[in-house]
């Protein structure tokens, strides 16, 4: 390939010469399709982080492929320290007795499943917040389930809105249980 004398070359050194171009052409394309596909994850993960939502996708063993930004904010992990572990590995359960993740209920049993209350999330930092959770399994072209992609919500402040209204509640019936308790006694002294 490097001489540079003129002669004839012969049909194997072409053929030699053809099958060093060929490899070469074929290295290129190859980096040409992983930098195509290296910007497609790039522009996917700027949409994923662009939402307000908590998302996250698994593989079929339930490790982590994806955490976008609103699930860093919210858990306290980021995608490098959560990237290869199980949500048992990393987010746990918020008490023994809570319910297996979806996301491990879709991968074992292929099915979406979407729960807006009664679950909690363990924070990196050991608080535990309420949680609105919904997840799908990710099934190949044969039906078999390859991984799970899900969101989550933190539902602090529809609870503590739901605590602020029940004691609303309660503090308004006691302030009119008192005035109307005074003018029914006072009925029935006049009806006497």
């Amino acid at each position: 390939v490097g001489d540079t004398r003129a002669r004839d070359w012969t049909a194997r050194e072409i053929d030699l010469l053809q099958t060093v171009a060929n490899q070469t052409a074929n290295a290129l394309q190859s980096a040409e399709l992983y930098q195509d596909v290296v910007a497609e994850q790039r522009r996917v993960q700027a949409i994923l982080d662009s939402g307000l939502s908590a998302l996250y996708a698994t593989d079929q063993d339930g490790r982590f492929i994806l955490f976008n930004c609103a699930a860093e904010r919210l858990t306290g992990w980021t995608l490098p320290e959560i990237l290869g572990q199980t949500w048992e590995e990393t987010l746990g359960r918020a008490h023994p007795h809570s319910a297996a993740p979806l996301a491990w209920e879709a991968l074992h049993f292929g099915k979406s499943l979407r729960v807006l209350e009664g679950r909690e999330l363990k924070l990196r930092d050991g608080r535990v917040i309420p949680l609105a959770e919904t997840v799908a399994p990710l099934v190949d072209k044969h039906g078999h389930v390859t991984g799970a992609v899900g969101a989550f919500w933190d539902l602090s402040r529809e609870k503590q809105a739901e605590m602020t209204r029940e004691f609303f509640l309660r503090m308004v019936a006691h302030e009119l249980r008192t005035p109307i308790t005074k003018i029914l006694s006072a009925a029935s002294l006049v009806n006497a």
